[in-house]
């Protein structure tokens, strides 16, 4: 019998920004700034993203994480082919990474193929 799939949910949130609750108590988060009550901050963090904090604390969160580009297509490129944006050459969101002239580029495998294989 083959080993049973692994059960993978990926979720990738443009503009979050460190508010999510189970970010809360990393250093120097800014909610610290804003609720310096740990009793108050406690409070505000279970009402501010209670189904982001249950996933996070039921899988694996990557708090420093940051984005490689300020727009979407690249930023998506580079996150899910691993390949940076200064080396994939795409800026803009007009542009798409398979069309690259590099075959390093546009034969590059991106995470729901590996998931896939």
């Amino acid at each position: 019998m083959p080993p049973a799939r692994p059960n993978f949910l990926f979720v990738a949130v443009d503009d979050l920004k460190p508010i999510a609750g189970y970010l809360a108590e990393e250093p120097g988060n800014f909610l610290q700034c804003l609720y310096p009550d740990p009793k108050q901050r406690a409070a505000m963090v279970r009402i501010l993203t209670p189904n982001l904090d249950r996933l996070a604390s039921q899988g694996i969160a990557f708090p420093r994480a940051t984005c490689p580009s300020a727009l979407c297509r690249p930023s998506r490129t580079a996150l899910l082919t691993g390949i940076r944006t200064h080396q994939s050459g795409i800026y803009t969101n007009g542009e798409f990474f398979r069309p690259s002239p590099s075959a390093f580029i546009a034969g590059a495998m991106t995470l729901p193929q590996s998931l896939r294989a």
